[in-house]
């Protein structure tokens, strides 16, 4: 639960989230729904519209990412004020040498925290008033929660909670198997894929989007995801290589994949978006030989593909259900490191 003041703040980028999932997933949405207040950050003002939503009998519905969501607040105003406020309110109060300043017997000087909050307040309008007057206090304590920002809930955990389904592996792992190869089956091949990473791949990967178009529409990519991770395997990955996005292709394929597919995901990457991906077949006959077309990629400053089958993706899921929390993927950290030798 969090604030009103707050779920107003973010209605707007919330009502673009749930309309984004909405076309994903395929959710129908109302016409000429009224969107509540949006606080519009460059005129300072409050607005409204009416939007596309989803509505239920208990009103309209807004979808809220799954990686924001946590157990308890991060930002605490109390935390805020004891911890970072009142110390530079000692600073200044004993530089000025003001009345709050107190002379111990071995002739320190010292201002208690106890005295400031009771000359200047200790609720919010306090806090909002001294940070006006110290907005670098307002800056270090957002920095500090960013670096220690508590990790995201895994699937497990929401699972737990909402007492939802958690990730059924093996049913997963039995709808893979059972599309046969082929172009005509290629967009359930590319559908089951991405229904397996998104679960296997969360909270390092997130906000998957399949048939992403760039270059003007001229190139698509068949599934997209947001490297968010802030610890593990992605997280290496994105302090030394571009890997803000991760670019998955999926190649229904139960033949040898060949030059032209290398090619066409590395004709994806760029220094902004990312030089990382993931391509997935059915079937490697010779894995030695694709490693060595990926090897000669990296080499080229192509970018980096990691290269995946159907037994390599069981492979995966296996690892996760022996250690559900841990986002070190093995396997994949194993198959880029032969890239970068």
């Amino acid at each position: 639960m969090v604030s009103d003041a707050v779920c107003n703040i973010i209605r707007g980028p919330l009502i673009s989230y749930t309309q984004d999932m909405c076309v994903y997933y395929g959710i129908p949405v109302v016409k000429n729904i009224s969107s509540g207040p949006i606080w519009n950050p460059l005129k300072e003002n409050w607005e409204n519209s009416f939007v596309s939503l989803p509505v239920t009998d208990f009103g309209k519905v807004l979808l809220v990412p799954k990686v924001l969501v946590r157990h308890q607040l991060c930002y605490k105003y109390d935390e805020y004020y004891r911890h970072f406020l009142l110390p530079e309110m000692q600073i200044e109060e004993l530089r000025a040498g003001s009345s709050l300043v107190k002379v111990l017997k071995n002739g320190t000087e010292r201002v208690t925290k106890t005295s400031l909050m009771e000359k200047y307040g200790a609720d919010k309008l306090a806090v909002v008033t001294e940070s006006l007057r110290h907005p670098h206090i307002l800056d270090k304590y957002k920095d500090e929660k960013q670096i220690k920002a508590p990790f995201p809930l895994s699937h497990e955990e929401i699972s737990d909670i909402e007492d939802t389904e958690k990730p059924d592996w093996d049913s997963l792992l039995d709808e893979l198997k059972s599309i046969p190869s082929g172009k005509a089956y290629s967009t359930k091949y590319e559908d089951v894929i991405e229904k397996i990473f998104s679960s296997l791949l969360y909270p390092s990967l997130c906000y998957p989007t399949k048939q992403h178009n760039i270059h003007d529409n001229r190139k698509r990519i068949d599934i997209t995801y947001t490297n968010e991770a802030r610890n593990g395997f992605f997280s290496w990955l994105s302090l030394h290589y571009p890997s803000s996005m991760i670019f998955i292709e999926c190649k229904n394929y139960g033949k040898e994949i060949g030059n032209p597919e290398i090619d066409q995901l590395s004709g994806r990457f760029s220094p902004s978006r990312g030089k990382v991906g993931i391509l997935t077949c059915r079937q490697i006959e010779n894995k030695d030989r694709l490693m060595r077309r990926c090897v000669d990629t990296a080499k080229d400053s192509r970018g980096y593909i990691i290269s995946l089958d159907d037994n390599d993706v069981i492979q995966l899921i296996g690892d996760h259900k022996i250690n559900p929390e841990s986002n070190k993927y093995p396997l994949l950290r194993k198959i880029f490191s032969k890239l970068i030798k």
